[in-house]
């Protein structure tokens, strides 16, 4: 049996991002891979920074998780209103897609 590692990456709407290294999958799907996802929620007095379970340097890991959500296609979660004293709010990934790389998709149907 052969045994592979990914690193999953999870967006959703009105949460941080979550980032987990070495994730070991097989090639028959029988669930020996397993990552336990902890979502953060966004919020306005916060720095809203992805988790991630690594000893990468952080900005390491933000440039990594930006480089595969562009290439993907994301976009940025909507803005929401900062805390007083706060600004705009640096947003997380959304789990949307833009409509240029839904568009640019192959169709598998």
């Amino acid at each position: 049996m052969r045994v592979y590692v990914v690193t999953v990456i999870t967006v959703a709407d009105g949460f941080n991002e979550f980032i987990k290294f070495n994730v070991p999958v097989n090639e028959h799907g029988d669930g020996t891979g397993k990552a336990v996802v902890v979502l953060r929620p966004v919020k306005p007095d916060a720095r809203n920074e992805p988790s991630f379970n690594t000893e990468f340097h952080r900005f390491t890991v933000f440039d990594m998780l930006d480089y595969y959500a562009k290439q993907v296609g994301l976009v940025k979660q909507q803005q929401i209103q900062g805390a007083e004293g706060f600004g705009k709010v640096d947003m997380p990934w959304s789990a949307t897609m833009s409509r240029f790389a839904i568009a640019a998709a192959p169709s598998f149907y």
